[in-house]
């Protein structure tokens, strides 16, 4: 998608919001730079869609708590109190949750973090610094989610519409409200599934209804058709969908969501209810497309659902009508499951039973089983990385050495990073290597960092940092029992995985490459031998005592 509803990014953490009362007349950004700026335009409507307001209100608290002045100020008088800090970050979590009542994505996100700060006060680092490090890398992980979701659900869509609409190779969609880009962190529900059936070439046309009061079809929708240059794009009155599908046809039609109960009744932008009765009456497969973390299974039906009702002078300025004259002006209402032909989401499509029932409640625990038992997996799987693990590079290293290593900054005699450079000679897939000197005297040392995980794979193939402790002691263990071929180690972070050592003299070359190049090493097999006996001697039962050897 060409449309960005946010600006993200993430060093050091800072988002802008699309303004999208302006759109389409103009396109302007808003700073959000902490939990109050972020519950003003989510209950001003600058920002809407029920993903969006969760995406923007997760991202808005990781904002605030990791740049906000005041804010970090407050937390830092707190201290290590994790009880207190918890807390804290619970009043601005409550404070958000307050600034829409009907899309249920926000609470669920909201309630995500909160599972996640209980994860940090159990921890043995519970500092400001590890609840802010925690929000912000789960809003990350949010807005990543949203987007790949939104993907996931696109495709769905478009291959049950396709199946369903098997006499036809191409589609002509209707749709209501706005469930593209400007609804989510990108890409869009509703609308992402005629962005997928565009992908395919399988999108005839698609006709976007205004969506009175708040023209959100008129202003953002057709937009978002434009920018995307969709075939067929036309925008039409809430109540010309029945004379739309009665003269020219229509193939399927697909709506958003803002919450979807346990029997699949659904709420959704007012008018989505009349334009299933529409449907219903000309035999039109009706569409809901929505990410998992819209169905709330904690509602039995519909009418649990509460429905915002927004102002009155809302609907009267847009109407024109005159002022003083009462309104109605429900945000939202609730389409029966009896109307829907399926309820499409991330994770596959739920379709009416035989009797015509939709079992929301039963696909939620399905899925929810089969992501704790993934979960469940990765755990025992993935190898946890510490918070505050910092990888190295030439240019931090300096820097870092001077605030955490003394004796290695003496032998490097040195008292500042100043005058520090540093040449990372290691090729390795488990750590990095880096020789640092002195420029003013000469002198040098060996830095090791051991990485979390296999660098020709990245992240996805994790290691654990453990390694490097248990490294440090063989070397400790090593040195004491063959101290002519072991460096003496000046420095060990067990958080960082990252050693500081005597530097080794020229040549400074890895044996396997010197191997491949056929250098030849004359005593190697000899300081090899005279390495491992001493070592293992002197580890051994004949050498330690009892308590040593255990």
């Amino acid at each position: 998608a060409n449309l960005q509803s946010l600006r993200y990014s993430s060093s050091p953490p800072k988002m802008e919001v699309l303004d999208q009362l302006l759109i389409p007349h103009a396109k302007e950004y808003i700073d959000i730079p902490d939990v109050e700026a972020a519950w003003s335009v989510i209950r001003k409507m600058q920002i809407r869609g029920a993903p969006l307001i969760a995406m923007v209100a997760v991202l808005g608290l990781a904002v605030d708590v990791n740049t906000n002045k005041k804010t970090i100020e407050e937390m830092t008088a707190l201290g290590s109190d994790a009880d207190a800090l918890e807390a804290y970050i619970h009043k601005k979590l409550d404070y958000l949750a307050t600034s829409r009542p009907t899309a249920v994505n926000l609470f669920n996100a909201l309630e995500e973090v909160k599972q996640k700060l209980i994860a940090v006060v159990k921890s043995d680092s519970a500092t400001r610094e590890a609840f802010c490090k925690t929000i912000l890398e789960h809003a990350e992980f949010m807005l990543e989610r949203d987007v790949a979701d939104n993907r996931a659900i696109g495709q769905h869509g478009a291959d049950v519409i396709l199946k369903t609409c098997s006499s036809t190779d191409t589609i002509r969609l209707v749709t209501i409200c706005n469930t593209g880009s400007l609804a989510t962190a990108g890409y869009g529900t509703a609308l992402g599934v005629a962005r997928a059936l565009q992908e395919r070439n399988a999108l005839q046309s698609i006709h976007a209804l205004e969506t009175r009061p708040y023209n959100q079809g008129s202003r953002l929708t057709a937009f978002e058709i434009l920018e995307e240059q969709m075939p067929g794009g036309t925008l039409i009155c809430d109540s010309a969908a029945g004379a739309l599908m009665n003269t020219k046809g229509v193939d399927a039609v697909v709506v958003g969501a803002d919450r979807v109960c346990a029997n699949g009744d659904t709420a959704n932008k007012i008018g989505t209810y009349n334009l299933s009765l529409v449907a219903a009456a000309h035999g039109v497969p009706f569409y809901v497309a929505a990410p998992f973390t819209t169905l709330d299974t904690s509602l039995s039906c519909g009418e649990k659902i509460e429905i915002e009702e927004r102002p009155a002078e809302e609907m009267i300025s847009t109407s024109k009508a005159p002022k003083g004259m009462p309104c109605w002006n429900p945000a939202f209402d609730v389409t029966p499951a009896k109307f829907i032909a399926g309820i499409i989401t991330e994770k596959g499509v739920i379709e009416p039973a035989i009797d015509g029932t939709i079992d929301v409640a039963a696909f939620v625990e399905a899925h929810t089983k089969a992501d704790a038992a993934a979960a469940a997996t990765e755990t025992v799987t993935k190898l946890k990385v510490p918070f505050d693990y910092t990888e190295q590079s030439c240019d931090s290293l300096p820097a870092y050495l001077a605030k955490n290593a003394p004796v290695a900054m003496e032998h490097l005699g040195a008292t500042t990073s100043e005058g520090l450079v540093c040449n990372e000679v290691g090729d390795g897939n488990l750590n990095l290597v880096f020789i640092v000197l002195n420029e003013t005297n000469g002198k040098q040392i060996i830095v090791k960092q051991s990485l979390p995980y296999v660098r020709c794979v990245g992240e996805s193939w994790p290691l654990t940092l453990e390694r490097s402790f248990f490294e440090y002691k063989a070397l400790a263990a090593e040195k004491e029992a063959c101290p002519e071929f072991v460096p003496t180690v000046y420095y060990f972070s067990k958080s960082d995985g990252l050693m500081v050592m005597e530097y080794i003299p020229p040549p400074n070359i890895i044996l396997r490459k010197g191997l491949i190049a056929g250098i030849r090493y004359p005593t190697m097999a000899t300081d090899m031998g005279t390495f491992c006996a001493k070592t293992l001697f002197k580890t051994s039962g004949f050498a330690l005592t009892e308590t040593q050897l255990r």
